[in-house]
């Protein structure tokens, strides 16, 4: 199986919720993180240099149910942090999932979807509001990975990396595996932070 990895693309989406319109990224999917080239390092680099938009929508497509019991290809949106150009489907990187984007039959844009009992339904501009999705102005909120907000053990783990068992905002608990060839970080380092920033800890 393997990790899969996807990165920006240069192409946006028009994605309405209600009745606003936002600029939505897409990412695409360039291989397994195990079986990286050249070539692949290179569209990484480049990825990066884009700017990075508040959301993006996976290009691999899946199929989701309408409420007539008809189905239709869904994309799968994920809030984006900052300073982020790619992701990994383990889990999508702790990412939100916002939604799922469905393509208009008669226009080139989007209409974002949520799963209610298993049946996808437009999400109205009040709904965004409700979800966090939108600001009272009907603004996309930039939501990327949520804040460690605890930690309550790092202990050693195979060689040259710990393992932190952590409580992150929206109270979810995991296990975090840090790259620590210099010894172990404090727990205190760890709050406050994403685990996109604690992947690599050097006390120097």
């Amino acid at each position: 199986m393997g990790v899969e990895l996807f990165i920006l693309d240069r192409r946006i989406i028009d994605l309405e919720i209600g009745d606003t319109h936002h600029v939505v990224g897409i990412c695409r999917p360039i291989g397994k993180i195990s079986e990286m080239t050249a070539g692949r390092a290179k569209a990484i680099a480049d990825a990066a240099a884009l700017p990075a938009p508040p959301a993006v929508m996976i290009s691999t497509p899946s199929n989701l149910a309408l409420e007539d019991g008809s189905l239709t290809s869904a994309h799968r949106v994920l809030g984006w942090d900052h300073d982020r150009s790619g992701v990994t489907d383990q889990g999508w990187d702790f990412l939100p999932v916002l939604g799922f984007a469905i393509r208009h039959s008669s226009k080139e844009s989007y209409a974002l979807h949520e799963l209610l009992d298993d049946i996808s339904r437009p999400v109205s501009r009040a709904r965004g509001v409700e979800l966090g999705l939108l600001d009272e102005t009907g603004h996309l909120i930039r939501r990327g990975q949520p804040r460690i907000t605890g930690c309550s053990s790092v202990q050693p783990f195979i060689s040259g990396y710990a393992q932190a068992q952590v409580e992150m905002e929206g109270g979810r608990s995991e296990k975090l595996v840090i790259r620590a060839p210099r010894g172990s970080p404090p727990p205190e380092w760890l709050v406050g932070q994403r685990p996109m920033d604690v992947e690599s800890y050097d006390p120097a």
